[in-house]
Order: C-alpha cells, then sequence, then structure tokens
C-alpha cells in the first residue's frame, strides 16, 4: 500500500454566540484543518486538529503541510509511521519542530495510524494496544462565559452536562481574585453534590507562591486536581508544587513531544500526565 494523495481541507466556524473564555484565552472565532491521506488500495485515513483561539493557526498548518510535508509522505508506505514520522522531523526540523510545526506532524502521523486501522478493520484503539474497553469521562463546561455576571450560564452548562451523565466537572479558575475562584468552586459543588470529581485548570496563569496559595484551598476544598497552575516552562516550579501540595498537580498540556514530557516526569512535576493530543505529535510520538 503506498499513499497517493494529500488533501487538506481548511474550516472555518462562524463566530460563537456563547463564546467564553479560561484565565488568558477567549475562544470566539474558531477554526480547524481536517486530512485525508489517499492510497492506491482505495483506504482513506482522517484526522482533524481544530484551533479554539489563533484561528490563522490552522492556515499556517495547512501551508506547511500542502508545500512541504506532502511530498514527504507522496508513495510511502502508511504502515511505517514511525520512519514517516523521523522524514518529517527531519523536513521541518531547521525551522524548528514546535508549535506549529507539531500541529502539523500530529494531524499526520493520526492520519496514518487511522489508514492502518481501517486496512486491518479494527478500531485504532485497540491497534494502539488497549487495556480497557471504557473510561469514565468529565466535561470541560465551567467557562467564564460572556455576560454571565449572575454565573446562569455557567450553572447552565454544569446541569446539562451532569443530565448527560458525566463522571465529573472541570471548572475555570484564576482569571480573579481567589475569592471568585472560591465561589465558583462552591457553585459547582451545590450542583454537583459531594459524589462526583470536580477539577480546577488555572491555564498556566499564576506565580509559584499563588499557585500554592490558592491550591491549599483548592485542597481545602476537595478539588480532584490542580491543572496547569504555571507556564510549561518551569518545570522546577511545577516540581515545587507537587511536593507542597497535596492536592494532585495536573500537567502536560502545553508540552510539545517526549522529550518535554521526559522533563516534566524527571522534574516530578505532576501527578497526572495529560499531554495534548495535537501537541505530542501523534500516535507514534506520544506512545514513547
Amino acid at each position: 500500500m503506498k499513499i497517493t494523495d494529500v488533501q487538506t481541507i481548511l474550516l472555518r466556524y462562524p463566530e460563537s454566540t456563547d463564546s467564553h473564555s479560561d484565565a488568558q484565552h477567549h475562544f470566539g472565532r474558531r477554526s480547524g484543518l481536517a486530512i485525508r491521506l489517499h492510497t492506491d488500495a482505495g483506504i482513506i485515513g482522517h484526522s482533524y486538529v481544530g484551533f479554539g483561539v489563533s484561528a490563522p493557526s490552522a492556515e499556517a498548518v495547512q501551508v506547511m503541510i500542502d508545500r512541504q510535508l506532502a511530498g514527504v509522505l507522496m508513495g510511502q508506505d502508511p504502515f511505517l509511521p514511525r520512519r514517516l514520522r523521523d522524514l518529517m522531523w527531519h523536513e521541518v526540523e531547521y525551522s524548528g519542530i514546535e508549535g506549529i510545526a507539531h500541529f502539523a506532524l500530529t494531524a499526520l502521523d493520526t492520519a496514518l495510524w487511522d489508514i492502518m486501522a481501517r486496512a486491518l478493520d479494527v478500531p485504532a484503539w485497540k491497534l494502539l494496544g488497549a487495556c480497557r474497553d471504557r473510561i469514565p469521562a468529565y466535561a470541560m463546561v465551567g467557562w467564564y462565559y460572556d455576560d454571565d455576571d449572575d454565573l446562569e450560564k455557567y450553572r447552565r452548562a454544569i446541569a446539562t452536562a451532569l443530565e448527560d451523565g458525566m463522571a465529573g466537572i472541570k471548572i475555570k479558575v484564576g482569571r480573579g481574585p481567589l475569592a471568585e475562584d472560591v465561589h465558583r468552586i462552591e457553585v459547582a459543588r451545590a450542583l454537583m453534590g459531594d459524589g462526583l470529581p470536580l477539577m480546577v485548570d488555572a491555564n498556566q496563569v499564576l506565580s509559584r507562591i499563588e499557585a500554592e496559595r490558592r491550591g491549599r484551598v483548592y485542597e481545602e476544598m476537595g478539588c480532584y486536581w490542580f491543572e496547569e497552575p504555571l507556564r510549561p516552562h518551569d518545570k522546577e516550579g511545577y516540581g515545587m508544587l507537587t511536593r507542597a501540595l497535596g492536592i494532585p498537580i495536573a500537567a502536560g498540556e502545553n508540552e510539545y513531544a517526549k522529550y518535554h514530557i521526559q522533563e516534566l516526569i524527571a522534574a516530578g512535576g505532576c501527578d497526572i500526565l495529560q499531554p495534548d493530543c495535537r501537541r505530542t505529535g501523534g500516535p507514534s510520538e506520544w506512545m514513547e
């Protein structure tokens, strides 16, 4: 089997009528890029990479794939994903493999694994090597919603997720003072009861001192984990927080490739590892 065509499809979404933010990003104008890898066997591999913010970045990824990486894959065997991963890394190494380049690598590598799964007629999760056939899912619905001073939209989003049977709820914190975080946690917990996990996510905006201060309060309030309190480069700070706090620290979403993940682990910087499927390089990379 050989790859015969690389197709990219740019998707632009209408401005959301119910836009929202986390502690540092506003999610309004969104875009995405769909990938189709065609083969001479008639099997097509699909993947998608989305941009909740920085919508023009999807266009940059499209250009990189169309003009630089597609040629690397043409005529190649999709059942050699790690070889193709190495060739693609070499192609973009001069300008850097992180950032925009890694989104492109992730999209293409994922499509390669989709081809293999379709060719073997198995779900991709089984092909990757499964250890269970189901996992609990939580809902990230506790955003900072626009025009929501009374938290009515916030309440409604959490209530809807609970009605849908979600096994936990994650909310955003860190944009305002600690008192605001406490109120948001109390509102969510009142809707959830005591039986489900409630997670908090600060999206990298806190200093080490402030993260420790707030983390102790989140811990006292029974939050299940404290996600991304610091910038991803501060591995030492993550290690300090993990040792100082009893609440589990979750991190890894903004790490590129296995090498930075290894640095985070070596620093003892998290209790719960959360690599992001768009930034980790695709299945070939994140399985390593």
